[in-house]
């Protein structure tokens, strides 16, 4: 598989674009917006398939593509790329983006060769704060 592009959100169409899904970015703590729920799962390799996959790219937008305001967008999308395969596997120059919960996890695959691969955070998760001792009682 070669030169595939997954594209949850962002574009017309999809139900998922600025005018329900913008980014408040006065808000600290985003609250997820069941209308804004993007895939449960990108793409699963089971323990049984074998794959090569080059130039793919799992994108869950972060912004809007086709209406004007080109805004960010908070789109919910929970798991990118999961590989269970023992099977001989080659994900080379691969990308996936802005999941919640992993862009990829690999749980007991063998025989897997990963190369040029990249992944970006979701801009959506909550903004932690730091809590700071100020008595320095460490």
């Amino acid at each position: 598989m070669w030169d595939v592009h997954w594209r949850i959100g962002g574009s017309a169409g999809t139900r998922l674009e600025s005018n329900i899904c913008s980014k408040n970015p006065s808000v600290q703590i985003t609250t997820p917006n069941p209308n804004c729920y993007g895939a449960w799962l990108l793409m699963h390799v089971t323990s049984t398939a074998s794959i090569y996959m080059e130039n793919n790219w799992g994108w869950v937008a972060d912004h809007e593509l086709d209406m004007t305001d080109y805004n960010q967008v908070n789109i919910w999308n929970g798991r990118g790329l999961l590989v269970e395969s023992v099977q001989a596997s080659w994900i080379v120059g691969g990308s996936f983006e802005h999941s919640q919960l992993y862009n990829y996890q690999v749980a007991n695959a063998q025989n897997l060769y990963m190369s040029h691969i990249q992944s970006e955070t979701a801009y959506v998760h909550v903004v932690f704060f730091c809590w700071v001792r100020t008595d320095h009682s460490y």
